[in-house]
Parts: structure tokens; sequence; C-alpha cells
């Protein structure tokens, strides 16, 4: 893969389309109380996912930065609810944000087609099925690599 395809829906499963069209048994489950957290595997083609990490690596590789912190109360982000949880927040993990204009990033996500598809009308509609909730059609955009050891305690943002 050269680059990310324009819409996100390329990259998903006959089960990941079946999310999209909300007839998989997890489409919404978040809105219905199913469930608190969503985890499905087989949702995105095997064959992509693998060169979509080989496309990122290759992209965004070498200016993701260490991020490991305590997360502040104050960043709550204008949420109506939240920190509830027990646990403390904390974060350790290697990021880029990707809608900054000073982001070294920026432009390498830009190039291979990144934002162009994590701003797709399919990767909107499908965190919308999955969730069940309406979603803002403007979000932030970071990438995030987990390597072994890394984590990132409860948040709900």
């Amino acid at each position: 893969m050269k680059k990310f395809p324009r819409q996100f829906s390329e990259l998903l499963s006959k089960q990941g389309r079946a999310v999209l069209e909300g007839r998989h048994a997890k489409s919404g489950s978040l809105a219905t109380g199913r469930s608190r957290f969503v985890s499905a595997q087989g949702l995105i083609d095997a064959k992509k996912a693998r060169e979509v990490c080989e496309l990122l690596t290759r992209s965004l590789g070498d200016v993701l930065m260490p991020m490991e912190q305590a997360i502040p109360r104050s960043a709550t982000w204008g949420m109506k609810v939240a920190y509830r949880e027990k646990l403390p927040k904390t974060v350790r993990v290697s990021t880029a944000m990707l809608d900054h204009d000073d982001s070294r990033a920026l432009p390498r996500a830009r190039e291979s087609g990144l934002i162009a598809m994590l701003r797709s009308s399919s990767f909107h509609a499908f965190a919308e099925a999955l969730s069940g909730y309406p979603l803002r059609k403007q979000w932030g955009l970071q990438a995030l690599c987990y390597r072994p050891g890394d984590y990132s305690g409860p948040h709900n943002d």
C-alpha cells in the first residue's frame, strides 16, 4: 500500500461492512447500554491492516514523540461527564498530533492520504454505527503508537 484509501470503508472486511450497515452484533453497542467499551476483531481486512501498519511506520515512525504523564483533571475538553473512574488517568505511548500546523507529522500524514481517510464520510459513519451515537463532523486527529510496555489508563475522551 503506497497511500491510504480515500474512504475508510475500503479497509473493512465483510464483518466491518456489516457494522457500517448496522447489521453487526457490535453495532450501536455503546448507545444501547450493552457495553461501556467496544472490542472487536476482524472488522478490518487482515491483509490491509498489515499494509496500514507498514504505511504508518514508513510515514510517521520517525516523527512520533514519546508521551508519558499523568493526565490532568483539567484536561476534560468540555466533556459533560468526566472522571467518574477511581483509577488515576495515566498514559505512556508514542504520538503525533495531526491537526496542528506546527506538527512535523502533518505534512507526511497529508501526503500519505491519512488525513483524507480519517476525515472521510465512511470513517465518520463507521464510528457512529459502532458506537450508536451521533458524532461531531470535526474532531481532533492524533496518531498513537503502542509498543510493548506502553499503556493508557481509564479515560472517556
